[in-house]
């Protein structure tokens, strides 16, 4: 089990917004918390062994709730994926904080 976490910044119609993303990487699984617009909300899926991966979730805003699919790669430190939801999409990038043990 490998524990990450990530310094990320959602690129949003109103501009970027940073947060973290904690995750655990197990046997190609992924499960973890995205803490965005100051809530925290869990985030599931697959990575497989180039970086490429699949994670589901939500964040909330003020006003609404988003559900996404976020497909892209994690690997050498980095982060970036594209957030698809029903209306709108974004994309997050994120540079890893330390190795947590």
């Amino acid at each position: 089990m490998e524990q990450k976490k990530y310094e990320v910044e959602l690129t949003t119609p109103l501009g970027k917004r940073r947060g973290n993303m904690d995750l655990t990487f197990e046997d190609g699984k992924v499960e973890g918390v995205l803490c965005l617009f100051r809530n925290s909300e869990p985030v599931t899926g697959w990575i497989k062994a180039d970086g490429s991966c699949a994670l589901q979730g939500e964040f909330h805003t003020l006003l609404n709730k988003y559900s996404y699919d976020a497909t892209g790669k994690i690997c050498d430190g980095k982060l970036s994926l594209m957030l698809y939801g029903k209306m709108h999409n974004y994309r997050m990038e994120g540079q890893e904080l330390s190795d947590v043990r």
